[in-house]
């Protein structure tokens, strides 16, 4: 992996004479440099001619509603957290008055460049941009993080973007993996996967976990168990993998969460999540 240094020495070859180094720069970083520097964006000031809107919540959908609703309870000292509309219009942002940054009334490239909501609304899928990653001067010094929140039936997708000094990148990693714990958790929806049950010497096509909610309340790790056990057959729920690949690797490194948590390539606060919903105990 390429260093914050030798890829602020490639941004400034690039902006200044054109040249790209393609070894060391992400592909998608590339295309929004290029994208960026058509768009005339200057890279040593932004000059900001917006107003910024004034929100009114009734207005906004369900989804957008509750999204912000989320995103005031969110304590940060150190972070900017923006919400935009998939055209990267901020609808809404959270801040704390010690970081200098100007309020971005669009995160959009051909408003400030490169950073992680402005690639998020071409590509539609969440990104991190770090230090001279960013277009712009003036964002060298941070870090940019985006999760893009899917459309629900009749709405428009959001997308959330953190911007954090790069000197607090650990601050930083700890807000988005909450915010990405928060708007990426499925645990009400039902499994989309079918499952085999013994029926007279055959397995047929149902829903187990489906029926047993219908049926009757309980909690997570019980139905679980239960749908483990159906008429003796294997099932393959997305919940019966994780639990037990989460079992195995507590198990293998003896319940040390920090290890076992880098083994399943999770943060700490989401295993300690997964352990309280599937009732494990050491």
């Amino acid at each position: 992996m390429s260093s914050n240094s030798e890829i602020c020495k490639a941004r400034t070859l690039f902006i200044t004479r054109g040249i790209l180094n393609r070894e060391i720069i992400p592909t998608e970083i590339i295309y929004s440099w290029v994208r960026s520097k058509l768009h005339n964006i200057s890279f040593e000031l932004l000059d900001i001619k917006n107003k910024v809107k004034s929100l009114d919540i009734l207005s906004l959908d369900i989804q957008g509603s509750s999204i912000i609703k989320y995103l005031r309870s969110i304590k940060s000292e150190d972070s900017i957290v923006y919400l935009s509309t998939d055209d990267g219009s901020v609808i809404f942002n959270i801040e704390n008055v010690k970081i200098t940054l100007p309020k971005f009334t669009s995160l959009a490239e051909e408003s400030i460049g490169t950073n992680a909501g402005g690639i998020s609304v071409i590509t539609k899928e969440g990104l991190t941009v770090k230090g001279c990653e960013h277009y712009n001067k003036l964002l060298v010094n941070f870090i940019s993080s985006s999760i893009v929140i899917p459309k629900e039936k009749g709405s428009e997708s959001y997308i959330i973007t953190v911007i954090t000094p790069f000197k607090l990148i650990s601050s930083h990693e700890r807000l988005f993996t909450t915010l990405t714990d928060h708007f990426t958790k499925d645990d009400q929806a039902t499994p989309l996967v079918t499952e085999k049950v013994l029926n007279k010497g055959e397995c047929f096509e149902v829903n187990p976990v489906k029926t047993m909610m219908d049926e009757t309340e309980t909690n997570h790790s019980e139905m679980l168990d239960k749908v483990d056990k159906i008429n003796g057959c294997k099932v393959f729920t997305l919940s019966t993998i994780e639990k037990n690949t989460i079992e195995e690797a507590l198990s293998h490194f003896k319940w040390n969460l920090k290890r076992s948590a880098e083994a399943l390539g999770i943060g700490r606060s989401t295993l300690y999540r997964k352990i309280k919903e599937y009732n494990l105990k050491e």
